[in-house]
């Protein structure tokens, strides 16, 4: 029961979310089939980086590279972004409903918020029996940050990954070059978010760095849309 808990309560940040940035496509709305499909995928997707990241302790161990060393958390931050990125165009692309350049974004967040999820549900099954009433609060009290937090940042640096390919779909020039600089800079923001939480703790300036990228990631939205619309 406590596992039901855990997994019913660990999606609600991303369905939340999936909401919300699904809005910004509402002239031009994605199959839901497609959407739960695409956060399926995600999902699957963390167990993926999950085995890479452990068989990199292992290998970090045998050359004294710490895991929580900015280096490691680098490594760690772009193999994320490179699997989420990699779950939509290998799994995701190929489908009729990513017919434009705004799905690449789309896409990339449903994705993204997908692989989120199963994170949020590990970490509160860590905290113990929810039935507990310390325990549920506690969970209650991470969720809460991590809405704000790991969550938010997952679908932010993806939508940013999304925007750099959407533009070389516009362009129809330079498609590959796009999409590494989205990469890098999705992996770059991804790695200081990171390294902020491991330094200063969950409640400070992660928070805040995570909202100043949203800014910047809806104006990205507005652009895209108003490329379409020309």
């Amino acid at each position: 029961m406590s596992i039901v808990i855990a997994i019913g309560l660990g999606i609600v940040p991303s369905i939340i979310w999936l909401i919300f940035f699904d809005h910004e496509d509402h002239k031009h709305p994605e199959a839901l089939r497609s959407i739960v499909f695409g956060f399926i995928i995600g999902a699957f997707t963390t167990f993926v980086a999950l085995l890479l990241q452990i068989g990199l302790n292992s290998l970090f161990g045998d050359y004294g590279v710490a895991t929580r060393s900015p280096l490691g958390v680098t490594i760690f931050a772009t193999i994320e972004e490179i699997l989420k990125f990699s779950a939509v165009f290998f799994l995701v692309r190929s489908r009729h409903d990513f017919d434009e350049p705004m799905d690449a974004m789309i896409y990339m967040v449903t994705v993204a918020l997908g692989f989120a999820a199963v994170e949020n549900v590990a970490s509160l099954i860590n905290h113990g029996n929810l039935l507990q009433t310390g325990a549920f609060l506690k969970s209650l009290e991470t969720l809460t940050l991590r809405f704000l937090g790991a969550t938010l940042l997952h679908s932010l640096t993806s939508a940013i990954v999304g925007f750099h390919w959407a533009v070389g779909m516009i362009t129809r020039r330079y498609l590959g070059w796009h999409i590494f600089a989205g990469l890098f800079v999705a992996s770059l923001l991804h790695s200081v978010f990171n390294y902020l939480i491991i330094i200063t703790g969950p409640a400070t300036w992660g928070i805040l760095f995570v909202f100043t990228i949203s800014f910047f990631v809806l104006i990205d939205f507005e652009r895209l849309k108003a490329a379409e619309a020309v």
